[in-house]
């Protein structure tokens, strides 16, 4: 990989919160907890209806601690091998599937969530060289995402109106090598992270068409 940046969990917030996330909805996860309830209840129900734990209890609650550990380290694991490219790719696909939610089409970006859900390719590219700007791409969708949904019946005309410096970068990203493409793609999302608000009800940064979607439907509310 291009040493020019390696993700650091502990220095990256966005990263760390994505990974904890995916982290704790991970089946290693789930399968680990499910096996910490079961063990516990077990012994439980044993020492409040014999008063005693018998060997063969002690053994099952202590393997299933055991078991536990061992799936959700591992899914800790899984997460954060290959410089945390899984995490960056079921942060794609919850975008998209939020997207939908929204009723948002937008080819550019869900040819990119496809290629980083299942090209090697994709995975290739991020490790040799285009990390940044890849992790920057899926940040921005991430929260335009949010911000998108916080608006409500107007998402998908704001995301509409906001999706530009994405799919500049996306373009940029499919077309330029791995050598030069991580610092020229990674420009107008980095551009738009530092400038874009997270939220704000009057209507950052919107194009004159969402503002009068958004006053039609402020008239249509009070209309009714």
């Amino acid at each position: 990989m291009n040493a020019r940046f390696k993700p650091r969990l502990f220095q990256d917030r966005w990263l760390r919160r994505q990974f904890f996330r995916e982290w704790a909805k991970g089946l290693g996860t789930k399968f680990g907890l499910c096996g910490l309830f079961s063990g516990g209840l077990i012994v439980c129900v044993e020492v409040w209806s014999l008063h005693r734990l018998d060997h063969s209890t002690r053994l099952f609650a202590e393997l299933s601690v055991l078991a536990a550990v061992i799936f959700i380290l591992g899914d800790a694991y899984a997460c954060q091998r290959r410089w945390y490219f899984p995490v960056l790719r079921r942060t794609a696909r919850r975008c998209l599937e939020r997207m939908r939610a929204l009723s948002v089409s937008s080819p550019i970006i869900e040819r990119f969530v496809h290629d980083v859900s299942f090209s090697p390719r994709m995975e290739y590219r991020y490790r040799s060289g285009m990390a940044r700007s890849l992790r920057e791409t899926v940040e921005a969708l991430d929260r335009l995402c949010c911000t998108a949904e916080r608006y409500g019946c107007i998402g998908k005309h704001v995301f509409a109106a906001n999706e530009e410096p994405i799919v500049r970068s996306l373009r940029l990203l499919a077309t330029l090598p791995a050598e030069v493409g991580d610092e020229v793609a990674l420009r107008p999302v980095l551009a738009w992270l530092q400038t874009v608000p997270e939220y704000d009800p009057e209507g950052w940064s919107l194009s004159p068409e969402v503002a009068r979607e958004q006053v039609r439907s402020s008239g249509e509310d009070r209309i009714d």
